[in-house]
């Protein structure tokens, strides 16, 4: 199997939203179809406004194969994953980087050959808060998240829509409408709200957390999920259609070659290698692709 390290990441000057783009009907720019990016407020991968606006570490390469993909008229759209899940099952223009294969995503959306290897979300709390949470902490340092999540005493967060890892995703399932959960819209919500001491911890990336350590200055720490791998998957996603297959057939086969270096050293900027690689080979089954 192929591997070569890559990160998202925009340039200020693609990341455009078009008046037209208020209206959510598929759309065509002469010969060529439109093809509507779904990009979540997932800072440092997708950066959607601030001094750092489209230097993400998802935008500088989606930048890359977009140029290289002339054949369709590509649009920029800031929307949350829930959105992106929501609207696919309706609309069939639309396509996302860096989406987790989960269940129910698979059902609305078709996924990419190649895939990255993202190190996993964990369990994040401010520093002071640490003897709070010790109690949920095994001996090798995971988080037992059921028990975390059955502390009436704490309060945490997560970001509405986003998938985390299998047991942060069982584990907030059993409490989704407990209060001792809240749904947010944002991960720099979540880091917010714990500075301002309303939340106790909250789930998020390692390259979130030093993106935020680096931007603001604040003592965070973590702690992975008891029972999770070391990473995950995270595959471009169409919704279901020709459009989307065309898409990730084009997408796909640029990316049988590596990315410039360039692009390479760009995506970079705000991760470590051993955070976020391509793969290429066994992962064509996902999404029922041939």
């Amino acid at each position: 199997m192929r591997v070569f390290t890559i990160i998202f990441g925009f340039v200020p000057a693609v990341w455009i939203v078009l008046a037209g783009l208020a209206g959510i009907q598929p759309a065509r720019a002469g010969d060529r179809p439109v093809v509507r990016w779904y990009m979540p407020d997932f800072a440092p991968l997708s950066i959607l406004d601030g001094p750092d606006v489209g230097t993400g570490s998802a935008d500088v390469v989606l930048h890359y194969l977009i140029g290289r993909m002339p054949q369709f008229d590509h649009r920029l759209l800031p929307a949350t994953f829930l959105r992106l899940e929501q609207d696919s099952a309706h609309y069939h223009d639309i396509c996302a980087p860096t989406v987790l294969a989960t269940p129910e995503r698979m059902k609305q959306l078709i996924f990419s050959h190649h895939a990255w290897r993202v190190a996993l979300a964990r369990v994040v709390f401010m520093d002071a808060e640490r003897a709070s949470l010790r109690r949920h902490i095994r001996p090798d340092g995971r988080m037992d998240t059921v028990s975390l999540l059955s502390d009436a005493g704490l309060s945490g967060g997560y970001v509405a829509g986003r998938s985390y890892t299998p047991a942060i995703d069982t584990a907030l399932a059993a409490v989704s409408r407990s209060a001792v959960v809240t749904a947010l819209s944002s991960q720099e919500s979540a880091l917010k709200m714990m500075e301002l001491g309303r939340l106790d911890y909250a789930f998020g990336y390692s390259f979130e957390l030093r993106y935020a350590l680096e931007k603001k200055g604040v003592a965070v720490a973590s702690a992975p999920a008891l029972g999770d791998a070391a990473w995950q998957h995270g595959f471009f996603a169409c919704s279901r259609g020709a459009l989307g297959e065309q898409v990730l057939q084009a997408l796909d086969a640029l990316l049988e070659e590596p990315l410039p270096a360039d692009v390479q050293r760009a995506s970079h900027r705000w991760t470590h290698e051993d955070e976020l690689e391509l793969e290429t080979g066994p992962l064509a089954m996902v999404g029922e692709r041939s």
